[in-house]
């Protein structure tokens, strides 16, 4: 900056035609306009950009204030450095005022501190060293015993069947996020019996099936003995990292495990025994896989378009943005998914736009066949607990 100001006080100094306010327009300058770039720099990073999202005019407004504020100490030191004022003198403040403030605004020298952020931030812990052989040969058995313990459906009586999927293990938050889905949906969507999860979890890695494409296939699979197909309904809710590719991320520490592409995520569900399905994909750019999910019997909902991200996924968050918005705020209270969906999205909006994120835009796609058969099963819900009720009173 100062070489900036030293160049435009030389070429003023030639535009006036006085050699010596060379040496004086420098001095001039720089003690007038230290101050007020001090000030501009704490006010745009410490107070700026945090309202930015909800008020971008306040980052413009200070930028051009300190443009004319640069403007007019340019044309002052001029003016005092040769008597009158002229056309010339307006040009020599033009000429400071670009030299000084162009190289400021594109290499950022009016920041008067760089912030170390790799000092700042907490290094993540390294994730342990699991015993893969081990792990690996148990999930048959391990699978097998959760299987054995759900309840089959009676003809007659449309039930819901719950599979959660927490695909990044390495990360608490996904884990977090289906084991409240089991709960949520033990408790107000599915029968006893009927919920089945697939984690990933480093820190209880053999508490549950591990979430894996081939784990998932054998479960839906096995549930052709335990459905009635034209009329039970599957709730796939899935959570973790998602490439831009659109692939579900699969990770568990040093375990050899593939991540779901979409494509073949679509492949698993089409041959799976569910004619009725509602799957909610929560992870980035998860848009991506409604092409290989959409049809008249599915309902699919995504946390992201395909080419965005999500956020909340982080070390020390319960939920992520979308799981909290979906599940904990919005399924708890409504037990309709697409009105569920319409209010998560509207609060996922008003988190990110209040944190400065760029707008994840939750998805939805809505068969019309399965809102028909959504409907039904809702209203028979409804009368199941009225019967209850009755019985109980």
């Amino acid at each position: 900056m100062l070489a900036s100001i030293l160049a435009g006080s030389f070429i003023a100094s030639k535009i006036v035609g006085d050699p010596y306010s060379q040496y004086r327009i420098p001095t001039l300058f720089l003690n007038s306009i230290i101050a007020p770039y001090v000030i501009y720099s704490v006010f745009e990073q410490e107070i700026t950009l945090i309202y930015y999202s909800d008020y971008p005019e306040l980052f413009w407004w200070s930028y051009y204030a300190l443009i004319a504020w640069t403007l007019a100490i340019a044309y002052r030191a001029v003016r005092l450095s040769s008597s009158g004022a002229t056309p010339r003198h307006l040009s020599a403040a033009l000429v400071l005022t670009v030299l000084t403030f162009l190289p400021a605004h594109y290499l950022y020298f009016y920041d008067f501190w760089i912030t170390d952020y790799t000092q700042t931030m907490a290094k993540e812990p390294e994730a342990p060293t699991l015993d893969a052989e081990r792990i690996l040969s148990r999930q048959g058995p391990l699978l097998q015993k959760q299987l054995d313990q759900m309840r089959a459906s009676k003809p007659g009586e449309q039930d819901m069947f719950f599979i959660g999927y927490a695909g990044w293990g390495d990360q608490q938050v996904f884990a977090n996020e289906v084991a409240f889905a089991k709960r949520l949906f033990n408790q107000q969507y599915t029968q006893s019996g009927q919920e089945l999860i697939l984690v990933n979890d480093v820190n209880n890695p053999e508490g549950a099936p591990l979430a894996t494409a081939t784990n998932l296939e054998t479960a839906l699979n096995h549930m052709e003995t335990l459905i009635q197909p034209e009329e039970d309904i599957l709730f796939l809710f899935m959570t973790s990292h998602g490439g831009n590719d659109h692939s579900i991320a699969t990770q568990l520490s040093n375990l050899p495990l593939n991540d779901i592409p979409a494509e073949k995520l679509g492949k698993i569900l089409d041959a799976s025994p569910f004619k009725w399905k509602v799957v909610v994909v929560s992870a980035c750019y998860s848009g991506g896989v409604i092409p290989y999910l959409e049809n008249e019997n599915t309902l699919v909902i995504t946390a992201a378009k395909p080419d965005r991200t999500s956020f909340g996924c982080s070390d020390d968050a319960e939920f992520t943005y979308f799981g909290r918005a979906f599940l904990v705020e919005s399924l708890t209270q409504n037990a309709s998914f697409v009105a569920a969906f319409d209010q998560a999205r509207d609060l996922v909006s008003r988190w990110e736009k209040r944190d400065g994120f760029t707008p994840s835009e939750p998805q939805i796609r809505v068969g019309e066949k399965i809102l028909q058969q959504l409907v039904k099963w809702s209203e028979g819900r409804e009368s199941s607990e009225k019967k209850c009720q009755t019985k109980c009173e």
